[in-house]
C-alpha cells in the first residue's frame, strides 16, 4: 500500500517461462513490475525510445540473434548502470565468468526450484548495486570535499560514528537518534568499548577490527549484525569501516545501515515461497481425494435410489453422509490452497462458504473452549465472488478471532444479511482486543501484533486488499479485554443469466455419449449413471477417445477429464475442433483441477461446462440432459 515497487526487465524469449517468472515476482505485488522483452533489440528499442529506468534486468543466456552475453557487452560498454541477473540453463563455467566480468551481479541456474531463489537473489543484486553506489558516493565525497565532511554525512541515510586513535568517539551524524535515541552530543566522547554493549562488541569482534584495520587500512564490512537497541528492539545492520589518514592522525570512519525492514522483507519472501510449495503439495493430495470420492458418493447415491431395506438403506445414508463430509473437507482445503490473485469468480453462496471456513478451524475452537453462534439470514443471495479469495478473507479473520482467545476461551458471533444490495457480514469476538494506538496501523503491509512463532496468514493488508478487489469493505472497532467486531459489506451484483452451450439441435432420445477417463472406478460409475437413459460408449485415454469419434462419428455428447496422461482434455478438445468443427461445442470437462491456474485458463478460453470432482449423481444427469436439451 503505497511503497515504491522495483521495475524489472525481464529478457526472455520463451512465453512459457515469461508467464512463469512474471508470474513468481508479481505474486510480491508490493515488491516488483515487470517488463518483458522476446529479444536483446526489443529491450534496447524501449531503453532507446522511452529512457526507461529499470531497477534491475534479468537476462537468459539463450536468445535469438543476440545472446544474453551479447546484451551485457552492450549495456556494459553504452554505461548502463543497472543491476543485472543472468539467467542460463548450462552449468558452464566461463559462460558465467564472462557474465559476472561483463556487468552481471549474480546468476541463477534453470534448474527444478530456481523460480523460488530467483526473488531473492534479484532482491539481493538490487541492495548490492544500492549498497556499491552509496558506498562509492561516499568516499568520493570524502575524497574531494573534506571542508564539506559534516554537511555530506548528515544527509546520508546512515548513522555515521568517526573514531580518533585512542576509539573515542569524535563525530556522529545526526541519523544516530533514530538508531540509539540518543542525540549527537550525548555521544560524542565516548570509548567504543563503553557505548556498545559487551556482547555485542564480543559477538561482532569490532574493537579487534577496528584495530586491524587501524594497522592495516583495508575497509572492514560487517553485514546482518545482530543488534538489541535501548529499547531492546532487535535490529540488523550492516557495518562499513574506513581508515582516514590527514596530517600524520588517523581516524576510523562506521557508517551504520540498518537493514531491519529489508531483512524482513526477504525471509517474508523465503515464507511466501514455502506457503506455495506446500499449496502445491496440498493441491495434489486433494486431486486424488477427489477421484476416489466421485465413485464412492456416486455408487451411494445410485444404490440408496434402488434400495429398500431399511438397514441397508441407513448404512448407504451412512456412506453416503460420509463421503459428502470428506468432499466438503477437501472443497475448504482447495479454497486456501491457491494463492494466485487472479480472480475466477463464480456464483458464491456467501453462507456455505463461511461454513467451510469454521469446518477447518472446528476442532481448535472446541479444543480452547471457543463457540461459535451463528445468525444466518436466507435472504442473502447467492454472489459472483472469486471463492478462494473471499474463503481465505474468512479463513484469516476467524484464526484471529481464535487467535485472541487461545488462552482465554470465548465466542464468536458471525452474521450475514443483505439490503439495499449490499451482502453484510459480521463477526465478533470476545477476545483480548486490539490496542486504540496501533488500530490505524492493522491494514499496513506486513504490520503485526503475533510473536514469529505466530506470524502466518495472510494478514489484514491483504484481507483489505482482496476485499477491494471485490469492491468491499472491511471495518474495525476494538476494546482492550473486551473483544473485536469487524463489519464486512460486498456489493451484489445484478444477477446475470449465464449462458449454457448453444443447442446444436441434438435430441437427447437415443443420444450417444462418448465417456473418456484415465480412471477406471470413475469410468465405470458415469457409465452406470448414464446408461439408463443414454447410449453410453467408454474409452480409457485421449488415444482411444480419438479412434473411437473417427471410426463412429456419431456422438451427440463427449464427457472427458481434464488431466489424462497422452492426450489429455484440452489436446483433445484441440483435435475435435480441428476435425470434427462444432462437435466441440458439445464436450463437457471433469476435473478435480479447478484450483489449477492452467485448468482454469484452459476453461475460461472456451466456456464449456464442466463438473468439478467428485460430483453428486444429479448434477451430473442434470448437466447432460441441459446439453442435450
Amino acid at each position: 500500500m503505497g511503497e515504491k515497487k522495483f521495475k524489472i526487465a525481464l529478457v526472455e524469449d520463451d512465453e512459457n517461462h515469461v508467464f512463469l517468472i512474471k508470474t513468481t515476482l508479481c505474486e510480491f505485488k508490493s515488491v516488483f513490475e515487470v517488463d518483458s522483452f522476446l529479444t536483446g533489440a526489443d529491450l534496447f528499442d524501449d531503453l532507446d525510445a522511452n529512457n526507461t529506468r529499470f531497477d534491475a534486468i534479468i537476462v537468459d543466456y539463450t536468445l535469438p540473434k543476440m545472446s544474453g552475453l551479447d546484451i551485457l557487452k552492450k549495456l556494459n560498454s553504452q554505461g548502463y548502470d543497472i543491476p543485472i541477473v543472468f539467467v542460463t540453463n548450462r552449468e558452464d563455467e566461463e559462460i558465467i565468468h564472462e557474465a559476472l566480468q561483463y556487468g552481471a551481479y549474480d546468476y541463477v541456474l534453470k534448474k527444478d526450484g530456481f523460480l523460488t531463489i530467483l526473488p531473492i537473489i534479484l532482491l539481493k543484486s538490487i541492495d548490492k548495486y544500492h549498497c556499491q553506489k552509496h558506498k562509492a558516493e561516499f568516499l568520493q565525497n570524502l575524497q574531494n570535499l573534506k571542508e564539506y565532511f559534516e554537511n555530506i554525512i548528515n544527509t546520508l541515510p546512515y548513522t555515521v560514528i568517526g573514531l580518533n586513535s585512542d576509539l573515542e568517539i569524535s563525530y556522529v551524524s545526526s541519523e544516530c537518534h533514530k538508531l540509539f535515541y540518543m542525540m549527537p552530543s550525548d555521544i560524542i566522547g565516548s570509548k567504543i568499548i563503553d557505548f556498545f554493549e559487551p556482547q555485542f562488541l564480543q559477538d561482532t569482534k569490532l574493537v579487534s577490527h577496528i584495530k586491524q584495520l587501524m594497522h592495516k587500512g583495508d575497509p572492514v564490512s560487517l553485514t546482518r549484525v545482530k543488534f538489541i537497541d535501548s529499547k531492546r528492539d532487535k535490529k540488523v545492520l550492516n557495518i562499513q569501516m574506513f581508515k582516514i589518514s590527514a596530517e600524520n592522525e588517523s581516524n576510523i570512519i562506521l557508517v551504520i545501515n540498518d537493514v531491519t525492514c529489508h531483512v524482513e522483507m526477504e525471509q517474508k519472501l523465503v515464507q511466501n515461497e514455502k506457503l506455495a510449495s506446500f499449496g502445491k503439495l496440498l493441491t495434489g493430495i486433494t486431486h486424488e481425494l477427489n477421484n476416489r470420492i466421485s465413485p464412492i458418493l456416486a455408487y451411494a447415491q445410485l444404490l440408496i435410489a434402488r434400495e429398500m431395506n431399511p438397514k441397508n438403506l441407513k448404512w448407504l445414508k451412512c456412506i453416503e453422509e460420509s463421503s459428502q463430509s470428506v468432499k466438503s473437507i477437501v472443497d475448504s482445503l482447495l479454497y486456501f490452497s491457491s494463492s494466485s490473485p487472479q480472480q475466477n469468480k463464480e456464483k458464491v453462496d456467501i453462507n456455505q462458504t463461511i461454513e467451510a471456513a469454521i469446518s477447518l478451524l472446528k476442532y481448535k475452537f472446541q479444543s480452547k473452549n471457543i463457540k461459535i453462534v451463528k445468525d444466518f439470514k436466507t435472504n442473502v443471495p447467492e454472489m459472483n465472488v472469486d471463492k478462494k479469495q473471499i474463503s481465505k478473507v474468512f479463513l484469516n479473520l476467524l484464526t484471529n478471532s481464535y487467535e485472541a482467545m487461545e488462552h482465554r476461551g470465548g465466542e464468536i458471533y458471525i452474521s450475514t444479511d443483505f439490503d439495499d444490495s449490499v451482502c453484510r457480514i459480521v463477526i465478533k469476538d470476545t477476545g483480548v482486543g486490539i490496542p486504540e494506538e496501533i488500530l490505524n496501523d492493522i491494514f499496513d503491509p506486513f504490520f503485526t501484533t503475533k510473536s514469529e512463532k505466530n506470524n502466518v496468514g495472510l494478514g489484514l493488508s491483504i484481507v483489505y486488499n482482496l476485499l477491494q478487489n471485490h469492491k468491499g469493505t472491511i471495518q474495525i472497532t476494538s476494546q482492550e479485554q473486551k473483544g473485536t467486531a469487524i463489519t464486512i459489506t460486498l456489493p451484489v451484483e445484478k444477477s446475470e443469466n449465464q449462458s449454457f452451450i448453444k443447442n446444436l439441435g441434438s435430441s437427447s432420445k437415443g443420444s450417444k455419449i462418448l465417456i473418456i477417463d484415465d480412471d477406471e472406478f470413475l469410468r465405470d460409475v458415469m457409465k452406470d449413471i448414464l446408461e439408463e437413459s443414454y447410449e453410453v460408449d467408454i474409452a480409457e485415454s485421449g488415444d482411444q477417445a480419438i479412434t473411437k469419434i473417427t471410426s463412429k462419428n456419431e456422438y451427440n455428447l463427449i464427457l472427458t477429464d481434464i488431466r489424462m496422461p497422452g492426450i489429455d482434455g484440452p489436446t483433445l478438445y484441440n483435435w475435435v475442433k480441428n476435425n470434427y468443427p462444432g462437435l466441440e461445442k458439445r464436450m463437457v470437462f471433469t476435473t478435480g483441477d479447478t484450483y489449477d491456474p492452467e485448468t482454469n485458463k484452459f476453461l475460461d478460453s472456451i466456456g464449456n461446462i464442466y463438473i468439478s470432482k467428485p460430483f453428486f449423481v444429479d448434477d451430473l444427469r442434470k448437466v447432460v440432459k441441459k446439453m442435450l436439451a
